[in-house]
């Protein structure tokens, strides 16, 4: 049992052996503690029972064994294994105190450092009861800087123990060392130094981890085992190095390198997976020593081998020699004969062993001789094989025993080995040796000290290829990653949880050469052989290399300790709260024992590093050192990294003795551990003043020349001043500032900042001194809290440590200031900013009327050494002698009030401050006029404009002056331009009404009582939205119709529906402005038909998503189809405009995103009224980028037998069916001549000429194909104001042309194309022409438009494969009326002149014989009756002869005249001549005999071809049924039907009765009626009645 712990415990093994330490705190009010090392194998409840805590606190007991909590239950069982520390104490109300599983460690050691140098060293060492250092193992020497109870005593704190709480970075930590003190944390196992180390047999110790190059002892990886080979006996070890792969190197026995033995065997393998297995060591031998004496008398002697064994070795010796002595000194050779057997392990089935080998002491019969002439020890072997099991082996003398005292010939079996066939060890990976070496002289007994260097080969952040590498490495960062991911770590992470970055830029510093040496920055060389945890052993790698395990993004990482110039943020008051600073004072030694391994011997050594001022000896006007601490470095073998970083500890403990702790919000997210922030905080008095910018100065160059702050800052004259800012970037700059006496919220400039450098309004400023407006800090730790918070441990930057190397360390810069006082000084006078009097200061009393006043505000302070308090006012009218009290007012308000004026009078102001009885000198502002109501209201500010889908919704803000009386509200480009939407409109909101999708521009301007309007206006440009999705759609069938409802949207909007398979391929199935809508729908055959529905606005725009639903549809009854045409399926017969077939035989666009039109002619050939309606799918196709020359695959590959186009949907571009019906023609149509195979008019009129007619394909069917030859002519009396529209197809590039033209006795106008300069004209007699260019290609068709009103003519020219429409005009008097019309295939006249008139002549009646003498007219292109010539020949060919064919159709001749959109709204709807315009093909009821159906295809705005797959035009007529009774007589009857068909329906007789047996005969069945007769079986007539039925349409 222990003695009591009144006295510290002394030590029961002896110095340097493991054993377990205790820590015991016995009172939980008391900061007394007991230590002390106990022998291994006690329990804790041993170690508790000795303690003689009081029983009071025994309940309250918690223990800990290293940093695990130990249940009471267990305290019984847990005996601590050596080298474990034992931690005991009471914790009251069950927490506190390291509870919970922390460290009672860090406890000791907080209690270690936190001590302050004001407590009594006496008392306290008394009271923790430490009388004799030495007789405690904790204190191993007499200064030592893990030396706890010491630096206790001493009531100091310890520089290494501050740096462990305080650094960022700290030294390796504390942990028990395996000689009872303490030593560095995961790398203090023994293997840290040789000294008395030596090979040992470690079955249940970690494998051995060596990271970076270290002489290794290594283990036994099995057990050694000895082989006889004749007389010589041979060793074979098997060594484990540890894991690999390792390179291996300088293999000694204790100091004689192993190549200096002989007779050695050695393999080697590095611990790669593909290793070559040992054939040197193979196999598991177990030994069992025997020494049995073997006699005769005694006979056999029995032993029993290993289970499994499947060979058997035994060994025999006589250790006193083998001879017989003769006479004198003569020795005679000896023989002794031994027998072996052996039998499966208890069976006594016995027999003889069959030897391996052909030794000569080996013989048949089991029998060993052994044959010498040796006084010195014989030994003598045998080994045979088995089946793998377990053996009885006996063994008896079959010699004699001697009986005389000359022989020597005592024989022992000695041996007994069973051996096991199997590698004994089976871990890939690990680094292995197997040695077989001879004992000789050279080597007597077994080998304890066999040695080596091993280098740890790992991956290994290589520089310049920027990649991870195997090499051999003693980099921090490589042991850091291997730790992690490397075989060692049971828990191994995937190296994608690495923040590689973090760890490769650690790599490179590492690399970096030493400043000291040839050698890398910092290495890490140690060989982990002792149980710890990944996160210890991470802390110990990271601060060799001066770094410190963190997490970072999730990811591990490490945080360094770097120089920095570059905040990552700032911290005042203003941004964080609950600050909290400590500051250690640390007794600085003179010099750190830095202890390290020397790699010229592998032992422990150490190097001096003094404080600045020290020295060994007081030398050279220095100090001698007397006071040292000790720095274990066990990890490093450099002795210049080794002082380097003791330098670097010095100057940390100097530098950094402070920590402070905020608590922010999410300006905590910026930093990251290490990561250098700037703090100043009024409680540490670190900086002046901090706050935020309220506003920012620019002066006329564009630049900031001050900011005002929202708090005030003192300055003290003779001092300098700088703010530092925190922009909105994240960035700092610091500027400095003017020093200006006084409390200052206006910081000027020295120098002013560009403004896209200088702060803004809200950022964060520090201000201060120059380089103490802030202190930079180092982010030691963070600790997050709930909603993004989080308290930040800060440190000292001090960046001088990282220079500690290179030259003395500085002071220690606090960054204190202290705040500057405020002399009592009177205020200075105040600055006038701004004085108004107008409509915005109006005060209106309780009758109405308005009155005026005077407002005043003056600028902030930016000098005053003060704060005033007030602003005094006073006023009078100029002239007047005496002073009116114009009233006192806060000095913070910035203001001051003078009432009681009169509109437009003079008066003279003056203003002061006071603070107390001090008073400033008068501001004077003499001769002010006060405005009143005489200017303008101000302009209307934050003007909006609500879109919603049937207009804009206007809202503005109330102007502000009193006087207004209302807005005037305009839309168009400008005010002055605008149309007057409302006037004087009370009120700050607006509807109006839009009705398309453009953009409308509004303006606005205030209105006062006198008519006074805004200087400018406000302007706001919108248009409409599209309207929502249409909810509640619904659809009912009702007959032949369907109902179809939806729930209205508020805006004032149409509802469209169509049907199909989705809202862009649907077929069009009507629009309504109300809830519903009742529509018919045909249908051949039952299906289903899903509707749609969108919402359209009148600026035609639709809803963004389409309501639908799905309904079952059953066919129509009682219908004949008169006409199915399926257009497909004939070929398109038609006329096409900008489309093509495709390989399928689709109708589609000939060119991406353009349009097309297709037309069909229906003749019926009657009249009919029947349903109509077309079925239509229409799908899109996207153009393959796939070229002949791209192809690169044969025809029988896959590829081939995919399509050049690709199809899909419209996606909401349209193919438009429509139907234009024969309609009269409107009164203010004069003529039209369609010339589609006749050039006849439709209201009559013939030709006057008609020569060179043909006909080809226009836009709806034929035209006339106008070629040189071609020439008509019409009378048509055309009045001065008209418009003439018309349709153009070239079919190739045209010459110069007149086409067409217009004649009469007051003028004439003709239309031609001028190829040289590329444009269509008009032009009159006079030359005045109006000119258009479109662009246009062969096979176009272009509308063309010609008006003439009383002031001018204009050109409109449409192409309908473009969509493009261009409109020109002159401003000319108008020509006419006119007579005649005249289509021309000829250029124009080779002259006028030389027709013998001019344009003003009575052209139209002159003969041949008044122009040149011959006798013919001009009209009919008649020929002269002396020349012959005739018309054409007078006229110039196109191009010269070539032939250049146009086509022209529909020309129609208006009396009204035709503007730009009224012609684009005439080509949209434009049908042939007599029809109506085209409409919408809507499911229903028509009547006609002639109509013409269109398809329209649009595919602008986007890149896909529209295509039309199917389009069949269904024409049915309701069945009509007829029946009646006759009389017939015998010679027949002709029966008239009642009912009128329009086709002859099919008759039905029955004979009702008859004056024979007759059956009734029906012939000539047409529309009208049929005729019967009754025929007899002898084939006579007769007479008789019948009813009959006729079924028809």
């Amino acid at each position: 049992m222990l003695p009591s712990l009144a006295e510290p415990l002394p030590s029961f093994l002896p110095e340097g052996t493991p054993g377990v330490r205790v820590i015991v705190l016995p009172n939980p009010f008391r900061s007394d503690r007991m230590t002390g090392v106990v022998p291994t194998g006690w329990t804790i409840t041993d170690i508790i029972e000795a303690a003689g805590i009081e029983p009071v606190y025994r309940p309250m007991l918690r223990v800990w064994v290293n940093e695990d909590v130990v249940p009471r239950d267990w305290w019984g069982r847990v005996k601590p294994k050596p080298g474990a520390l034992v931690s005991i104490r009471p914790i009251p109300r069950g927490g506190g105190g390291g509870g919970g599983g922390k460290s009672p460690m860090r406890m000791v050691l907080i209690l270690a450092v936190m001590v302050v140098a004001a407590i009594a060293a006496g008392p306290l060492a008394a009271g923790l009861g430490f009388t004799n250092a030495t007789a405690f193992t904790v204190f191993g020497e007499a200064v030592t800087w893990m030396a706890i109870g010491k630096a206790v005593v001493a009531g100091v704190l310890t520089m290494v123990g501050t740096a462990l709480v305080n650094a960022l970075v700290p030294p390796p930590s504390p942990s028990t060392g395996s000689d009872g003190g303490f030593s560095a944390g995961a790398v203090s196992a023994p293997t840290l130094s040789i000294t008395g180390i030596q090979n040992q047999a470690a079955p249940y110790r970690p494998i051995p981890l060596v990271l970076g190059r270290r002489r290794v002892f290594p283990t036994f990886g099995a057990r050694f085992y000895s082989e006889m080979v004749g007389n010589d006996k041979y060793w074979r070890y098997f060594f484990t190095v540890g894991y690999g792969p390792l390179k291996l190197e300088e293999f000694k026995i204790g100091d004689t390198p192993v190549s200096a033995f002989e007779d050695v065997e050695m393999e080697v393998r590095q611990g790669y997976p593909d290793d070559e297995p040992h054939t040197l060591y193979t196999k598991e031998i177990r030994e069992e020593q025997l020494n049995i004496l073997l006699t005769a008398a005694n006979g056999w002697q029995q032993r029993t081998t290993r289970p499994e064994c499947d060979e058997i070795i035994t060994d025999f010796g006589c250790p006193r020699g083998l001879t017989t002595f003769g006479s004198g000194a003569d020795r005679i050779e000896t023989t002794v004969r031994v027998e072996v057997q052996y039998s499966p392990a208890g069976q006594n089935v016995w027999a003889p062993p069959v030897w391996e080998g052909t030794d000569a002491h080996l013989a048949s019969g089991g029998l060993i001789v052994i044959t010498d002439n040796s006084t010195s020890p014989v030994s003598r072997g045998g080994r045979w094989k088995v089946p793998k099991g377990q053996y009885d082996v006996r063994f008896r003398r079959i010699t004699a025993d001697a009986t005389s005292s000359q022989v020597l010939d005592i024989v022992y079996a000695t041996m007994l080995r069973s051996v096991k066939s199997d590698n004994p060890v089976k871990i890939v990976g690990e680094s292995t040796i197997v040695l077989r070496i001879r004992e000789g002289g050279q080597l007597s007994g077994l080998i304890q000290s066999f040695n080596l260097v091993a280098t740890s080969i790992l991956p290994d952040w290589d520089q310049a290829t920027q990649t991870w590498v195997e090499r051999e490495t003693r980099s921090p960062s490589a042991m850091f990653r291997t730790v992690l991911c490397g075989p060692s770590n049971k828990r191994a992470v995937a190296s994608t949880r690495l923040h590689l970055a973090s760890l490769q830029n650690w790599a490179e510093a590492c690399g970096a050469q030493s400043p000291q040496n040839d050698g890398p920055m910092w290495t890490f060389d140690a060989v982990i052989d002792n149980r710890t945890t990944a996160r210890e052993l991470l802390h110990e790698i990271a601060a060799a290399g001066r770094a410190a395990f963190t997490m970072i993004d999730g990811k591990f990482g490490v945080v360094r300790d770097v120089p920095q110039t570059v905040p990552v943020q700032n911290f005042t008051p203003r941004n964080s709260w609950g600050y909290r600073g400590t500051k250690t004072f640390p007794q600085l030694p003179h010099g750190l024992k830095v202890r390290y391994i020397d790699p010229e011997f592998w032992d422990q050594a150490e190097v001096t590093v003094y404080a600045d001022g020290y020295n060994e000896d007081g030398s050279g006007g220095k100090i001698a050192a007397s006071l040292f601490e000790v720095l274990d470095l066990m990890a490093c073998t450099s002795k210049e990294q080794a002082w380097r970083e003791g330098r670097y500890h010095l100057a940390v403990a100097k530098l950094r003795p402070e920590t402070h702790e905020i608590y922010t919000d999410i300006e905590n997210l910026r930093c990251t551990l290490g990561d250098l922030v700037m703090l100043s905080h009024d409680v540490a008095m670190i900086g002046q003043a901090f706050g935020r910018v309220k506003q920012v100065y620019v002066n006329d160059d564009g630049n900031v020349e001050a900011v005002q702050v929202d708090e005030t800052v003192v300055m003290e004259d003779g001092k300098s001043y700088s703010t530092r800012f925190r922009l909105r970037a994240g960035t700092n700059i610091v500027i400095g500032i003017q020093t200006i006496s006084g409390e200052q919220d206006v910081l000027e400039f020295t120098t002013p900042v560009p403004l896209a450098q200088s702060p803004q309004k809200g950022d964060l400023f520090q201000f201060g001194e120059p380089e103490l407006e802030a202190a930079p800090m180092l982010v030691k730790a963070i600790n997050r809290g709930p909603n993004l918070t989080a308290k930040l441990t800060l440190i000292p930057a001090s960046p001088e440590v990282h220079d500690a190397d290179k030259g003395e360390i500085p002071e220690f810069k606090t960054y204190l200031t202290a705040p500057t006082s405020v002399d009592r000084i009177a205020p200075p006078p105040p600055v006038v900013a701004t004085v108004k009097s107008d409509e915005t200061l109006l005060i209106r009393l309780a009758n109405g009327s308005l009155i005026p006043r005077i407002v005043v505000t003056f600028q902030p302070p930016v000098q005053s050494q003060v704060s005033a308090d007030t602003i005094e006012a006073q006023y009078r009218r100029v002239g007047a002698q005496t002073w009116m009290y114009g009233g006192v007012y806060p000095a913070t308000g910035l203001t001051a009030e003078i009432t009681s004026v009169e509109e437009l009078a003079e008066y003279d102001l003056r203003f002061r401050t006071r603070k107390g009885a001090l008073a400033s000198d008068w501001t004077d502002l003499p001769n002010y006029s006060v405005i009143g109501r005489t200017t303008p209201p101000p302009d209307v500010v934050n003007i909006r404009a609500t879109r919603r889908a049937d207009g804009v919704q206007l809202s503005w803000d109330p102007a502000s002056h009193l006087d207004i009386v209302g807005y005037e509200i305009r839309e168009g480009t400008s005010w002055g331009a605008g149309t007057v939407v409302t006037t004087r409109h009370r009120g700050t909101t607006l509807f109006v009404a839009l009705v398309d999708a453009n953009d409308h521009t509004f303006h606005i301007r205030a209105v006062d009582e006198l008519g006074l309007m805004s200087q400018s206006a406000a302007t706001v440009t919108a248009s409409v939205v599209p309207p929502g999705d249409v909810v509640g759609f619904d659809v009912i069938p009702q007959g032949e119709a369907v109902r179809l409802s939806w729930r209205p949207l508020p805006d004032s909007v149409e509802y469209e529906i169509r049907a199909g398979e989705s809202w862009a391929l649907g077929r069009l199935v009507g629009r309504s402005a109300g809830d519903h809508l009742v529509a018919l729908w045909p249908v051949r055959a039952a299906s289903d038909e899903v509707f749609w529905c969108k919402a359209v606005s009148a600026a035609g725009l639709h809803s963004a998503n389409a309501a639908y639903t799905t309904t079952k549809l059953a066919p129509l009854s009682d219908r004949n189809v008169v006409l199915a045409r399926d257009w497909k399926a004939l070929g398109w017969p038609g006329v096409a405009h900008g489309l093509s077939l495709t390989s399928d035989g689709w109708l589609a666009l000939t060119s991406l995103g353009g349009r097309g039109e297709y037309y069909e002619h229906i003749n019926l050939g009657r009249s009919y009224r029947a349903r109509n309606w077309i079925d239509l799918r229409v799908m899109t196709i996207s153009e393959d980028p796939t070229t002949w020359d791209g192809a690169d695959f044969s025809w029988d590959w896959a590829e081939a037998e995919r399509p050049w186009l690709v199809t899909g949907e419209t996606d909401g571009r349209r193919v438009s069916a429509q139907i234009a019906l024969p309609s009269s023609p409107p009164s203010t149509l004069l003529e039209g001549f369609r010339l589609a195979g006749s050039t006849t008019g439709i209201r009559g009129a013939l030709p006057l000429a008609a020569t060179g007619i043909a006909y080809q394909q226009a836009r709806f069917g034929q035209g006339l194909l106008v070629e040189e030859e071609t020439h008509v002519a019409w009378a048509v009396s055309v009045p001065d104001i008209f418009s003439v529209t018309f349709t153009l197809r070239a079919y190739d590039e045209a010459a110069s042309v007149e086409l067409f033209s217009l004649r009469g006795l007051s003028g004439g106008l003709r239309f031609g194309w001028d190829a040289e300069a590329e444009a269509f004209y008009i032009e009159d007699a006079e030359r005045n022409r109006v000119t258009g260019t479109i662009p246009w290609l062969p096979g176009d068709i272009l509308a063309v438009g010609i008006s003439q009103t009383a002031s001018g003519r204009e050109l409109h020219i449409a192409s309908l494969r473009t969509g493009l429409t261009i409109s020109a005009s002159g401003v000319f008097g108008p020509d006419g009326p006119f007579d005649e019309c005249h289509v021309f295939g000829s250029a124009v006249p080779r002259s006028w002149a030389a027709a013998g008139y001019d344009w003003d002549s009575d052209w139209s009646q002159t003969t041949w014989e008044d122009a040149d003498g011959a006798g013919a007219t001009w009209l009919g292109g008649m020929t002269m009756d002396a020349a012959q010539v005739t018309w054409g020949s007078l006229m110039v060919p196109w191009g010269g002869g070539g032939v250049q064919p146009l086509v022209i159709a529909d020309i129609a001749i208006w009396s009204i005249p035709l503007d730009g959109p009224s012609f684009v709204v005439s080509i949209n709807q434009q049908a042939p001549l007599g029809f109506s315009s085209f409409r919408e093909v809507l499911p229903g009821d028509y009547e006609y005999a002639e109509a013409y159906v269109a398809l329209k295809f649009d595919g602008t705005g986007t890149g896909d071809v529209v295509a039309v797959e199917e389009a069949v035009l269904n024409i049915d007529v309701p069945d009509l049924q007829d029946r009646g009774a006759s009389t017939v007589a015998q010679g027949g009857e002709i029966i008239a039907f009642t009912k009128v068909f329009h086709a002859p329906p099919e008759v039905q007789v029955t004979v009702k009765s008859a004056t024979a047996f007759a059956v009734p005969e029906v012939d000539a069945v047409d529309e009208d009626g049929f005729s019967v007769l009754l025929r007899a079986q002898d084939g006579s007539t007769v007479q008789g009645t019948v009813s009959w039925t006729a079924l028809g349409y």
